[in-house]
């Protein structure tokens, strides 16, 4: 019996400890403005830029888990380039916690670490009733006039979780904006 929950604990540490591969993603837009942008990001493997599901679900970009001929993939890093209104991003995360707490005055947010090289960026994370809620703000640079917010909702399962805030965090860590 020993051997057996030894030999599943070490599949288990095998699984959680697999590489990732990773593919390139260009995603592109213009600002409410006019003004064109692109975000070039590292997406794991699996993970598309679905345009058209983006415009589908209003938002700038898309980086998709799963089959989207359904409507219903997998899993969604959700792209939002917005204007920037907030002088700093400690601010504009400030704003949507407030909104998204007076929204869901139950759930629990904590600051979520993410590192972008490129350009600084500051995360929340929510524990809700269905599951979890991260989004990390990125300051691509006063000159842009924009916020690039990257958004996730998942469900309860902590395998599933575990696996897409990996696929967040790569995503967030490796976007760079470009003019």
């Amino acid at each position: 019996m020993k051997r057996k929950l030894f030999l599943a604990a070490m599949g288990v540490s095998a699984l959680c400890a697999a590489p990732m591969s990773f593919a390139q993603s260009l995603i592109k837009g213009k600002t409410d403005a006019g003004k064109a942008w692109a975000v070039q990001v590292t997406a794991p493997k699996g993970w598309t830029s679905q345009p058209g599901f983006a415009h589908d679900i209003s938002v700038s970009g898309a980086i998709v888990l799963g089959d989207v001929s359904d409507g219903e993939p997998d899993q969604v890093l959700r792209l939002i380039v917005l204007p920037r209104e907030q002088p700093t991003l400690d601010a504009a995360l400030a704003d949507y916690r407030k909104d998204h707490l007076a929204n869901a005055p139950k759930d629990k947010s904590a600051p979520y670490h993410v590192d972008n090289k490129t350009m600084s960026c500051k995360a929340i994370k929510f524990e809700t009733e269905a599951g979890i809620e991260v989004s990390a703000f990125c300051d691509p640079g006063a000159a842009s006039s924009v916020y690039l917010q990257w958004a996730m909702i998942d469900g309860p399962d902590a395998g599933r979780q575990n696996r897409d805030l990996q696929a967040f965090e790569k995503v967030v860590a490796s976007s760079v904006y470009k003019p």
